[in-house]
């Protein structure tokens, strides 16, 4: 008797929640496609009214059939277009909501969150860092990107192209192996004294990776990357 009052109970919380689903949790996709409860497009199938599509599920099988496959959660993002014809970009979840005697799913809830925001975000970022790269490898001067402590993190193409080392081997290098060994004794207290003076030039050598020495004119900045 037990179990059947805690199944009872268990489908009456999930019409519940159902209904609250429907009628409240939907007033966003009633927002975004402009349509009323009479509406064509509301009352149509998902795929036609969500993603605009002819048929279910281009490329086939998309997160609902899967969990339906297999009864497994299965997300992934998205993007539709709004009846204003604006592209909105969602996460969706679909999980197995419904199952029959033997397990097997019977119905399946599929859960959108609108992530707009956060990939006009990171399309801003990504252009951000494309014109960075752009002006970093398009300059003439040599650029190095180092920790105080010499490791190299990054350089352009000219510093690539005057030392005649790759990006990738450069990377793999400290500021002391690409100056006379020397100068290197000598780097710590100049890099101390060159972030103290901002603006302050001095005139060294660097060592270029056939052995030849090439005067340069250095100056270094202090700046902070990903808050650190």
């Amino acid at each position: 008797m037990l179990v059947f009052v805690l199944i009872f109970f268990f489908f009456v919380f999930l019409i519940l929640f159902l209904v609250f689903f429907f009628f409240f949790k939907q007033k966003t996709a009633y927002e975004i496609y402009q349509c009323d409860w009479s509406s064509d497009v509301c009352s149509s199938d998902l795929y036609q009214a969500y993603h605009r599509r002819k048929k279910p599920c281009e490329p086939y099988p998309c997160i609902t059939p899967k969990a339906f496959l297999d009864g497994k959660v299965h997300e992934h993002d998205t993007q539709v277009v709004s009846k204003a014809g604006e592209i909105i970009y969602f996460h969706s979840t679909a999980n197995v909501a419904l199952r029959d005697t033997g397990g097997e799913p019977i119905a399946v809830l599929e859960i959108s969150r609108d992530i707009t925001d956060q990939k006009q975000a990171e399309e801003e970022l990504r252009k951000s860092e494309e014109r960075f790269r752009q002006i970093f490898n398009s300059t003439q001067d040599c650029i190095f990107i180092e920790t105080p402590e010499g490791y190299i993190l990054d350089v352009n193409q000219a510093a690539c192209s005057l030392l005649g080392y790759t990006r990738g081997e450069l990377l793999k290098m400290r500021l002391g192996d690409i100056v006379p060994l020397e100068i290197a004794a000598q780097l710590p207290p100049i890099i101390q004294e060159e972030t103290v003076q901002r603006g302050r030039y001095i005139e060294t050598e660097e060592l270029c990776k056939d052995g030849s020495r090439v005067p340069v004119e250095v100056s270094n900045t202090m700046v902070e990357i990903g808050g650190a």
